[in-house]
Formats: C-alpha cells, structure tokens, sequence
C-alpha cells in the first residue's frame, strides 16, 4: 500500500471519528437540555396578572386585593380553580425535545406570531412581582404527545410534554357559581310570585345526639353544630294531597344553591330593561349556629332569564331550564 494511499485512509478515519464523537456531545448536551424545566426561575406562588390571546380574541386576569378579577367582563371574579390548574401545568411543563429555531419554519409548528393571518397559536403573558415571562403555544404534536412552544423573545422551538387547552374568550373565566351556599345548611326556602300563590317548605332541627349534661343542677342537651332533616317539606300552605315524592322540594333546593352563571352584567344596565315574568326564592341557611338570609329575584326578559341577589351590584344570567325549573307553582309538585 502506498503511503499516500495509506495517510488518505488515516485522515478518513480521523475525521469519521470526530465527527461521531461531536455528533455524540452534541445528542448528551441536546438531551441534557431537554430533560430541564420550560419555565425556569420564575415566582408562579406570586403570580398577579395573567394574559391569554389569539388572533380572534383575548383575556386579561388580574388579582385586586387578593380576589382574581376578568378585566373584560367589568372586574368580574375570575374562575380561580381553573387558572390555578393553568399556572401548574406551566410550573411543571417539561421540555421533550428541541426544534427548529429558524423562524422561516414556525408555522409548521403554529408558531406564527397572533397577529400573523390563519394563526394558531396563543400567546400567554404571566406576571409575579417585576418578573414577566411570554410565551407562545403553537399546535400540538402529530405523533405522541405534547405542545410546540417558544419563549416570544428566544429563537428556539420545543415541544413540552403535555398539552394546554386555553379558551381566550373573557366568558369562558368567570367564575360560574353564583350562591356560596350549602344545601346541607338550608334550613327554609319561602317561594314567592304576583302570579301565583306562594308558600314555604322547610326541614326542621334535629334534637342533637349525646350525653346530656347538668348545668345549676338542670339537664342540658350536648353543644355542636346544628343538624337539620334530610328532606324539606311543605310548612305553607297546609294542603290535603302529597308531594309528587318525597325529595322533590328537596330538589328545588338543590337546583337553588347549585344555579350556574352564564353571563353577568352590572346592575346599572340591567335596570334599564324592560322585564316580563318575576317571582322571588328567599333562602334561610344556618351559618355557624346563626341563620341568614339570602333573597333571589328572577327575571324574564325576552328569552333570556336573569337573577339578582340581595344588594349585589350584579345581574346573572342563567339558563332556561334552571328558570323554568324554579318557577314551578306549588301545584306542579304535588300529586294530581
């Protein structure tokens, strides 16, 4: 073999073997950063304004004073369980995989910017003190599972190990429940309405369990927490037939307490309406051995039904099946 010949074959074998052992640097740095945190260094515990937007619409979230507000629906309170869940599964997103970090490919990952036309991607603004982190979420994976992302202002794509699903509509955050009220505390519920005969159903308290006790030489029934029957029956008016069964006024509690909201609006403009049908729900609940009161008064208004509560500076917006549920007469619940 010639020289020359056998110096050519070295020099391959060289070159081969530095190019496989950076190729094998480069895979052990690549996986080294893809098994790091996305978001890294940032205080979620103080987190204080969120943002969510795409090319259609977007939502800002704000906490004043302690209690998560919607800017866009008045400062209206902000579902909080699920922006919790939100903000966790950013705490704990994980990187799977680095991508490209040409922006002449980010739409094949939906990461256009918002504003780019046929855009798919959200972006979403955290704050926490000084610190504000933007990120961008493009489509999810093709195969496997996951989420391309990028920070707005860093080149590079990854794909996270899990999958966000952000509604960017200011509705889809409000917080939903209407009554903080437990349909174990009820104690009375008094039905009332112009257009029809009221009456009052109610369950009374149950004798509390235990040894008596001797207070200046008397028996003295145990001290706890008030415990009230697990039906609701009717008190007033005192009628001859039945309940259609048993639990059904129990149901018309239920159906009180659990009212879900679908859109609210200040009670300045809700007074300007012109409103049809009215009939009032007046709740008595126990609440540390006191009891307290909580008046609802329901609306028609055209085909959309609405409620006040007490002196709130709010009118709910309910469905109409929960309408049509509650505005019942006492007729349509007992036995024919």
């Amino acid at each position: 073999m010639k020289l020359s010949h056998f110096i050519g074959l070295l020099l391959v074998a060289v070159i081969a073997l530095a190019l496989g052992t950076g190729l094998l640097s480069q895979q052990q740095g690549q996986q080294s950063i893809e098994q790091q945190t996305f978001i890294t260094d940032f205080d979620f515990a103080n987190v204080h304004h969120v943002m969510l937007k795409d090319r259609n619409s977007e939502v800002a979230l704000s906490k004043q004073l302690e209690q998560w507000q919607v800017k866009q629906v008045h400062g209206y309170k902000a579902d909080t369980l699920r922006l919790s869940k939100l903000l966790q599964q950013f705490k704990d997103a994980q990187v799977q995989e680095l991508k490209t970090s040409n922006s002449k490919n980010y739409h094949r990952l939906g990461l256009s910017e918002v504003s780019a036309e046929n855009s798919e991607s959200v972006q979403v603004i955290l704050k926490s003190g000084e610190s504000t982190i933007e990120v961008l979420l493009g489509a999810e994976a093709k195969s496997g599972f996951g989420q391309y992302a990028k920070f707005l202002s860093k080149p590079q794509t990854v794909l996270l190990d899990t999958s966000f699903s952000i509604n960017t509509k200011p509705a889809a955050w409000l917080d939903e429940s209407i009554l903080a009220i437990d349909f174990d505390s009820v104690k009375e519920l008094t039905w009332s309405s112009s257009q029809s005969s009221d009456f009052v159903i109610a369950r009374t308290e149950l004798t509390p369990t235990g040894e008596l006790q001797e207070k200046n030489g008397q028996p003295v029934l145990p001290q706890g927490e008030t415990e009230l029957e697990q039906e609701f029956s009717l008190q007033v008016p005192s009628l001859e037939t039945a309940p259609e069964y048993p639990s059904i006024f129990s149901g018309l509690v239920r159906n009180t307490v659990q009212l879900e909201l679908k859109r609210v609006s200040p009670l300045s403009d809700f007074a300007k309406r012109q409103l049809q049908a009215q009939f009032v729900i007046t709740l008595t609940a126990m609440d540390k051995g006191l009891e307290q009161q909580t008046v609802l008064t329901f609306y028609q208004d055209q085909d959309d039904y609405w409620l006040t509560v007490n002196s709130r500076n709010w009118a709910y917006q309910i469905s109409d099946f929960s309408f049509k549920q509650l505005s019942k007469p006492l007729s349509d619940y007992m036995q024919k």
